[in-house]
């Protein structure tokens, strides 16, 4: 089935028809999102979840019915990558799933940049990094491969001088 990568979305999460289907539901995860947006999903397991030959770790699968109406089916969040060393292509859209050999290679000719990893009790997972917004300002943001652009607190965007879309100065 079409699924996307969400590295935003905490937790693997499929849709209601998908996930009546093949989520054996044991509890439920609840969590607030950065955004304040409260989340209720029924949790559980599936048998397996595999893209071509790379089977993902899924201890933890959520039924989202937001994704009902969305054309696609699931989102592999963060956690699927929590034990396997992956580069996103972006710009030959690839997924690369690197073993010993390839992983040095790029290595060496990549820049690296810190993750920081915020685990919610072995179910979420979001991932973090420190980012330079000049004049001395820096922030620690959230990798979101599922958002739509790029959202800053209201308290860095005064320190930085943005202006909301409303037209006014951020108080």
């Amino acid at each position: 089935v079409p699924m996307l990568v969400d590295t935003g979305a905490g937790v693997d999460v499929l849709s209601s028809s998908l996930g009546s289907r093949y989520v054996v539901v044991t509890g439920k995860y609840v969590s607030l999102r950065l955004s304040g947006e409260r989340v209720d999903l029924p949790l559980g397991t599936v048998k397996s979840l595999t893209s071509g030959k790379v089977v993902f770790d899924a201890p933890h699968v959520g039924i989202w019915s937001g994704l009902d109406t969305m054309g696609v089916q699931g989102l592999i969040s963060a956690t699927a990558f929590r034990n396997i060393t992956a580069t996103f292509d972006f710009r030959d859209h690839n997924l690369i799933i690197e073993d010993a050999q390839t992983f040095p290679d790029r290595m060496r000719g990549g820049t690296r940049v810190p993750l920081i990893l915020q685990d919610d009790l072995g179910i979420a997972l979001g991932l973090f990094a420190r980012f330079d917004f000049g004049n001395g300002q820096s922030g620690l943001c959230e990798i979101d491969t599922g958002a739509q652009g790029i959202t800053i607190d209201k308290t860095l965007a005064h320190r930085l001088g943005v202006t909301l879309p409303s037209g006014d100065k951020v108080p």
